[in-house]
């Protein structure tokens, strides 16, 4: 099941984000708090990447990007895990209900091939290399030429 899961960035039956860290504002004493983004842990996936092999992360556009040597393989945002996918591993993130990674712009809102996670291969990272190199062939297999 891929709805509503945590994402792998926050433990199971915690009620609190890893992302956000309260902090007083400064300036007059109206004793306001906002929100600010902290850094996340960049060794946080080690364990689920683990049977894939080494991966790098970079920040981009409000969340990050997941690679595998050069390549794109996945996105973390609003702390879910979203797989790259192509017409050849995009019918196995279907049939488990997951839905794409989408954002609005202006009125519009467009799906990208990123898949979020199904919820139960976060806790087998055998599976879940398997289906990194799908994600991995997916990236090879959309790749502009240079």
């Amino acid at each position: 099941k891929c709805a509503d899961h945590p994402g792998p960035g926050m433990k199971r039956g915690s009620d609190r984000s890893p992302r956000f860290a309260a902090s007083v504002t400064v300036g007059p004493p109206n004793h306001s708090i906002r929100r600010r983004r902290t850094a996340p842990d960049p060794h946080r996936f080690d364990d689920l990447f683990h049977d894939f092999g080494r991966i790098s992360m970079r920040r981009m556009f409000g969340g990050e990007g997941i690679y595998a040597g050069d390549r794109i393989i996945a996105l973390v945002v609003d702390d879910r895990l979203y797989l790259k996918t192509t017409d050849r591993n995009r019918a196995d993130f279907l049939a488990e209900g997951c839905k794409p990674f989408s954002y609005r712009r202006g009125k519009k809102v467009t799906a990208t091939s990123y898949y979020a996670v199904p919820e139960r291969l976060l806790d087998d990272p055998e599976e879940f290399a398997g289906w990194v190199r799908k994600a991995e062939a997916a990236a090879v297999l959309s790749a502009k030429p240079p």
